[in-house]
């Protein structure tokens, strides 16, 4: 077995969320005219990548299997059924969206203003040592206060 292919339980359950996603966001369309390209695009996914998912033929690689867990419609249920562990900003809880947001859109910014983040956020960590925060509230935020 290829590290791109499923076991037969993978590929069952993978079926299966993949499968109640497309009925769910049919569902959500009040049509029966939603076609898998439609359902694959709206995911984040190439129409060829969801095909050759949905019939076991590829298993989504990690970087696909974050693209599709973001979506309502998967979930991050994904990452158990294909056996990732679930990224550290997915497992934070309430601030997973807007960091993974940051990673996606982080080739986009310049030089310049990715030092200035960088910089701004060791600035307000202490270099990311807790003990370190240079007088301010070293509370950690409330996963209330992030959601």
């Amino acid at each position: 077995m290829t590290q791109d292919r499923l076991t037969e339980l993978q590929l069952t359950e993978l079926q299966e969320l993949l499968t109640e996603g497309f009925e769910a966001y049919r569902a959500d369309r009040k049509t029966r005219r939603v076609s898998d390209a439609d359902f694959a695009r709206f995911i984040g996914i190439s129409p060829a990548s969801w095909s050759q998912y949905i019939t076991g033929d590829r298993k989504p690689g990690y970087r696909n299997t974050i693209i599709m867990s973001r979506s309502q419609y998967i979930g991050e249920r994904i990452f158990e059924v294909l056996g990732y562990e679930k990224p550290l900003a997915l497992a934070s809880k309430g601030m997973g969206r807007d960091l993974l947001t940051v990673v996606d859109l982080w080739p986009y910014l310049d030089a310049e203003t990715q030092r200035e983040i960088v910089d701004h956020v060791r600035e307000v960590t202490g270099g990311g040592h807790p003990d370190k925060h240079h007088g301010k509230d070293t509370k950690k935020p409330n996963d209330k206060d992030h959601e």
